[in-house]
């Protein structure tokens, strides 16, 4: 597809297409969070067993709870940035956008090379219309993931928001011309 063809609004569809169509489904692995000697903690430390119970609760939905739980393990391990990040999910999914951002900011901090944080730090920030840092932290994660066509098209989006039309349009093609079978 040559995307210089399209117009605001079949370029904004045709990122979002790249988005979703092209990328196997989402697999959340939030045992992913239960890895304490990264942050050297002790398996039995109070710290591990608060995020196992703020796991349980977010995998159940119950993202107050989870995000109680998750900040008891913050509270017990000040440096754990698994704990951070689960509080920041689960607060973004209680729609406390801003304090969420701050909560990726904190893990982030804390695990600088985490391109799952990276990129849930980036998408925190377009919700809350914070273009320039969302783009910063979308090429950050591409730096790390150059080929996630979830990335590309996340950035292409977010330039989009921003009002930078070309860039996005490069961007996407750029992504589209890599992969020549998602071009129909």
């Amino acid at each position: 597809a040559n995307l210089g063809d399209f117009d605001h609004a079949e370029l904004q569809q045709a990122m979002v297409d790249l988005r979703s169509e092209y990328m196997p489904p989402e697999v959340t692995n939030l045992e992913g969070f239960l890895y304490p000697e990264t942050y050297r903690i002790e398996e039995g430390d109070e710290a591990v067993e608060a995020l196992r119970k703020a796991v349980a609760h977010y995998k159940q939905g119950e993202f107050a709870a989870a995000a109680v739980a998750a900040a008891g393990a913050a509270e017990r391990h000040e440096r754990y940035a698994a704990a951070y990040h689960l509080l920041a999910l689960a607060l973004d999914n209680l729609g406390q956008r801003t304090k969420a951002f701050e909560m990726y900011e904190r893990a982030l901090s804390l695990d600088p090379a985490n391109a799952t944080l990276i990129l849930d730090l980036a998408n925190a920030a377009a919700k809350l219309r914070m273009f320039d840092g969302a783009e910063k932290a979308y090429r950050a994660y591409l730096e790390l993931r150059s080929d996630c066509p979830k990335g590309i098209s996340a950035l292409g989006l977010c330039l989009l928001a921003a009002g930078n039309v070309g860039e996005a349009r490069r961007i996407v093609q750029g992504a589209l011309d890599a992969t020549p079978e998602s071009a129909d």
